[in-house]
Parts: C-alpha cells; sequence; structure tokens
C-alpha cells in the first residue's frame, strides 16, 4: 500500500509539474495524465476488492480529482473482473444450504458486470419470478480483518443491505417514480442476496436515454427530490429516536 501511494504521489507531481507543461497544456501531456490514470485503476485491479472499493469511493469526490481520474476510476464500478460461476454456485449452496437446482429453475452462469465486492447472477425462481442473485466475492471477511476492517464490514454483510432496501422500499411506497426492487428473503443470507430483477440504464449512459425519449432535465429534478426525500425520512427517523 506504501509503495503505491508513493508511486502515485511521484507521478502526480511529475504529472502537474509547471515546468512539465511548457507551451500550455496540449494533447500530449493530457495523455501523459491519462495514462496514469490508468496505472492507478490497473493497480487498484491487483491489490483487490478493498482498493477497487476505494477508487469507486472517490468518484463521489469528482471536485478533487481531474477529469482523466474520475473517468478511469469510473471504470471500476461495472467492469471488474468477475470470479468463476461454480465458485459462485458453491458460495450460495453453502450459505443458502441448499443445491442450486433446488433453489432455482434457471440459473445464467455469465454474471451481469461485476463490482469490487461481490457479483450479480440472474435467475428464475421456480415460481417463474425473475431474479438477480448477489454474490459476496470469497475472502472479504479475512481480507478487512487485514486492512479496512471497521470501515467496510456493513457493507459485506448483505441481511444489512436487505433492511436497507426494505426501508427505502417503505420510504418510496407512496411515489409512483421511484422503483426499489423487492427483497426475496428466503433466497437470502449475510452473503447472498436476491433481489427482484429490475432492469434499468445508467444515468450516465445518454445516448441510450435519448433513444428511450427520456428528459434530462426531469430525470435531474427528480433525482434531487428523491435525495431530499431520504435526507427528509432519516432526519425524523432520528428525531424519533
Amino acid at each position: 500500500m506504501f509503495g503505491l501511494a508513493l508511486s502515485l504521489r511521484v507521478r502526480v507531481l511529475l504529472d502537474n509539474a509547471k515546468w512539465a507543461y511548457v507551451g500550455g497544456f496540449t494533447e500530449d501531456k493530457q495523455k501523459k495524465r491519462r495514462n496514469t490514470a490508468s496505472w492507478l485503476r490497473e493497480r487498484a485491479l491487483q491489490l483487490g476488492p478493498t482498493f477497487i472499493k476505494l477508487g469507486q469511493l472517490s468518484l463521489t469526490r469528482s471536485d478533487l480529482f481531474p477529469r482523466e481520474f474520475v473517468d478511469e476510476l469510473a471504470k471500476l464500478q461495472d467492469k471488474v473482473p468477475a470470479f468463476s460461476p461454480m465458485k459462485a454456485k458453491r458460495f450460495i449452496e453453502s450459505e443458502l444450504r441448499a443445491p442450486i437446482n433446488v433453489l432455482f429453475k434457471e440459473f445464467e452462469d455469465q454474471p451481469i458486470p461485476a463490482a469490487s465486492l461481490g457479483q450479480v447472477h440472474r435467475a428464475i425462481l421456480h415460481n417463474g419470478e425473475k431474479v438477480v442473485v448477489k454474490v459476496q466475492r470469497p475472502g472479504l471477511k479475512k481480507l478487512f480483518d487485514i486492512d479496512l476492517r471497521k470501515i467496510l464490514y456493513q457493507e459485506i454483510d448483505y441481511i444489512n443491505e436487505g433492511k436497507n432496501a426494505d426501508r427505502f422500499r417503505r420510504d418510496f411506497r407512496n411515489i409512483k417514480w421511484v422503483r426499489i426492487p423487492m427483497v426475496f428473503w428466503d433466497y437470502t443470507a449475510t452473503k447472498v442476496l436476491t433481489l427482484e430483477y429490475v432492469p434499468g440504464i445508467k444515468i450516465n449512459q445518454l445516448d441510450a436515454l435519448d433513444s428511450r425519449g427520456y428528459n434530462h432535465s426531469r430525470i435531474s429534478s427528480r433525482a434531487i427530490e428523491a435525495y431530499l426525500i431520504q435526507a427528509s425520512n432519516i432526519d425524523l427517523s432520528q428525531k424519533t429516536l
């Protein structure tokens, strides 16, 4: 970790040094900064889930990072190497204490693009309900015992994540333009979370939004309103404690 921080510091100093930009911030110099950002993303992938998560968290402070770094680190949201489907199935069977074919009518081996702490597989229950199954990466608890124990423990508890999803559904139950996936508790454990399958479009996929006829301004105003509703509900719940 110290080596990564030192190497990054040296690269950033060289990229930002005034003498390195004689003649202005040219395309070649911008490419140099993009190379540094790409190097950081690759190191995060090599160092594993904890550092991938830190890279994802950095995206929330785009005011502190150059555009080249934000663009590269954004790739950590859904372009993380997946672990094998056999390993995922064994993990699910261990957590839910039943064979895959007993739990699900169909289970897709190919995951939806993987994230830092887990990956998601589409599946169909025996009653025909389409769901997604979030499977935690093996070994995370042991890893967090070593480096970011207090910060990330809550995030690897899928029971806690499911309870938060249920609370969100209650908070937004009277708002028709918000849909929170339903949790299937019979198929959920500490390291496996099964949710209603609700397909959607990422908010930064502007071409896809345009092709569906969505209004950007309306999406922005609805997002702001949703945040305000959440803040209001949190404030009210704290006052009632």
